[in-house]
């Protein structure tokens, strides 16, 4: 069985860095350091998205 894990980068760069370096790596998504909120919505997205795929 081939595990799945998604990567979520949390981070203060600039969103357009962020952006470009999304789009040239394996990372599935990212969220601006500060945004609490955001990155705990997205860590329950991926956990929900986990449980339906297995």
């Amino acid at each position: 069985m081939k595990l799945k894990i998604p990567v979520v980068f949390y981070s203060s760069l600039e969103k357009d860095y962020l952006r470009n370096f999304l789009l040239h790596s394996n990372v599935n998504d990212l969220i601006n350091k500060g945004d609490i909120f955001q990155l705990y919505k997205k860590i329950a997205k991926y956990i929900k998205i986990s449980r339906l795929q297995n």
